[in-house]
């Protein structure tokens, strides 16, 4: 009947019109930004936002095409597209020494992988970048990445800190990039970043959403134990699968 057609298209502008009055905030669907995003994931922080936790590079595509207004995206996203978005100060995945969850297993050592097919699943953006950089500067070749291989595969995020733990590859060689990093160029290394897209740094709401940020991250930091606790939850979970 008419208003079948009638309720379902008043029903569906009120979603439209209650999806605009909140910010779209994204989240990254790994156990080491839990110690930002845990409080907004239990709900324990709330503000005018959706939350969505996502692996990195579906929150690339989301930033990119206008998904979301402020989420994590990875480190290298926000270098090609700076014209495009804002970086939010204070808020990073990133390491000083090596974190076991950008992890190159391979048969042979990295300085001997020219030619040798590399996998990766392409959950993100930033750590095959930082293999291509490493191997070209410091090594001298480009690096074949492929979508899956017998010889060599880099890992990240959960799955990288279980295939350790699981010893998944054992006999191989494992590099941690974020280690190699550190040792080559004394620096740290920025996996993550959370950005806010320019035409939306005006609206009333960001200034709500990066104020439930820091609350979140706050909480985070003064609740070690329970970060851990939970932490190791997704880890298992991810084992399981």
């Amino acid at each position: 009947s008419p208003w079948k057609w009638i309720r379902f298209f008043a029903h569906s502008s009120r979603r439209w019109r209650s999806d605009m009055n909140h910010t779209q905030l994204g989240g990254i669907r790994f156990a080491n930004s839990l110690p930002i995003e845990l409080a907004l994931e239990k709900k324990m922080v709330t503000g005018p936002f959706d939350f969505h936790r996502l692996i990195p590079v579906e929150l690339n595509r989301r930033m990119a095409n206008g998904e979301l207004d402020v989420s994590p995206v990875s480190s290298i996203f926000l270098s090609r597209k700076s014209d495009e978005f804002a970086l939010i100060p204070d808020f990073a995945i990133s390491s000083r020494s090596g974190v076991k969850s950008v992890l190159l297993f391979s048969e042979r050592p990295i300085e001997e992988l020219m030619g040798v097919s590399i996998g990766f699943s392409g959950n993100g953006e930033t750590t095959p970048a930082l293999l291509r950089i490493l191997c070209n500067f410091r090594y001298g070749f480009e690096p074949k990445i492929v979508p899956e291989s017998t010889q060599a595969e880099l890992v990240i995020g959960d799955e990288a800190l279980m295939a350790v733990a699981q010893k998944r590859w054992e006999g191989w060689h494992v590099t941690d990039l974020a280690e190699l990093w550190t040792e080559w160029t004394k620096l740290d290394f920025v996996f993550a970043v959370w950005i806010v897209r320019r035409d939306f740094v005006e609206n009333p709401n960001f200034s709500k959403t990066l104020t439930a940020l820091r609350e979140s991250k706050a909480w985070g930091m003064s609740h070690r134990p329970e970060v851990i606790r939970e932490g190791l939850k997704v880890l298992e979970a991810v084992s399981k699968k």
